[in-house]
């Protein structure tokens, strides 16, 4: 009795020794995993934080492309930095926006730029924001002087098609969209000028020869004879037609209508080149808005005043219209 006493004694000690054995494995086992996984995540974090460093570097240097790609080698976990999330996402946002200006796509990459309008951090990321809002802004006017051309040509309002094709011309060709549009629109210098020269030359026969004043002198009134708003102006102070004033005349009225800061405001605002010979217009309309004239005179012919488009601007919000020459009707370029 005893001896089978003792017997049940040591088999439950065993027992318990064992399962005590086996816990503590477990409870090893469990602890080594533990470890391991964060050991796992915790390299993650610093393969994703180094990926960072080095996408805040590309976009220091001006690669959008390689900070993207960079990026999108970032698996997203529950664990990642939120800066590193963030950074991907608008990083991607902005590449696609710079992908579509490239194509010439301009409404996807307006959205794209939209999402992005409230991102001031990293510094190197709001700066290559601005860059692609540069390019966007331009490549929008591109497209707008791009079909005014040739609709403008094919309404025979060839002035307005001439200024137009100069204001596309003028634009930079670093954009890829902007010169494929100027390429394609080599063909109209030639068809212009012709036209043109034909309308001068039928202007010339009609004229009278004896004109007191010298052509070349009536050259640097052209732009201001022509003006809209100049003649607009002049008839409202004299009564009288613009084409009966003197020069000085013309010239008194066209000095009321400049104002080199508000056309300094238009010309950030919108992007525009200005280029040698631009003449600009201004007269004030109320409520911090202004029409604004540009006008430069033909390079094949300095009697010749080309219209490169009449402007709304309002110096408060910054938002610039042009006007359609063939409808009458304006719409916002920037």
């Amino acid at each position: 009795m005893m001896k089978k006493f003792n017997k049940n004694v040591v088999l439950g000690m065993g027992l318990i020794m064992l399962l005590t054995s086996l816990s503590a494995c477990s409870n090893s086992s469990s602890s080594s995993q533990k470890s391991s996984a964060s050991e796992s995540v915790t390299q993650l974090d610093k393969v994703a934080n180094s990926t960072y460093k080095k996408a805040v570097k590309n976009l220091e240097d001006g690669d959008v492309k390689l900070a993207y790609q960079n990026l999108k080698k970032v698996k997203i976990k529950k664990t990642t930095p939120n800066k590193v999330r963030q950074l991907k996402s608008n990083v991607t946002s902005l590449y696609k926006a710079k992908v579509a200006l490239e194509n010439n796509n301009v409404t996807p990459a307006q959205k794209k730029l939209n999402t992005l309008a409230s991102v001031s951090k990293p510094a190197a990321l709001q700066k290559q924001i601005q860059v692609v809002k540069k390019e966007y802004k331009v490549v929008k006017l591109a497209n707008i002087y791009y079909h005014e051309t040739i609709n403008y040509y094919h309404a025979e309002k060839y002035s307005d098609a001439k200024g137009s094709l100069d204001s596309l011309q003028a634009l930079s060709s670093k954009y890829q969209a902007v010169a494929m549009l100027q390429k394609k629109t080599n063909k109209y210098t030639t068809l212009l000028n012709s036209k043109l020269k034909a309308e001068s030359s039928s202007n010339a026969t009609s004229a009278t020869s004896s004109s007191s004043t010298s052509s070349a002198n009536n050259s640097s009134y052209t732009n201001a004879r022509n003006s809209k708003l100049v003649s607009s102006q002049y008839s409202k102070q004299t009564g009288s037609n613009i084409s009966s004033a003197t020069n000085s005349q013309v010239s008194a009225v066209a000095s009321q209508l400049s104002d080199a800061e508000v056309i300094s405001k238009f010309l950030a605002a919108t992007g525009i080149t200005q280029q040698e010979g631009d003449e600009y217009f201004t007269q004030y309309e109320g409520n911090n808005e202004y029409s604004i004239e540009i006008r430069n005179t033909s390079s094949n012919n300095s009697d010749i005043s080309v219209m490169k488009g009449m402007y709304k601007f309002n110096t408060d919000t910054k938002v610039a219209q042009k006007q359609d020459a063939i409808t009458g009707e304006y719409q916002q370029i920037n």
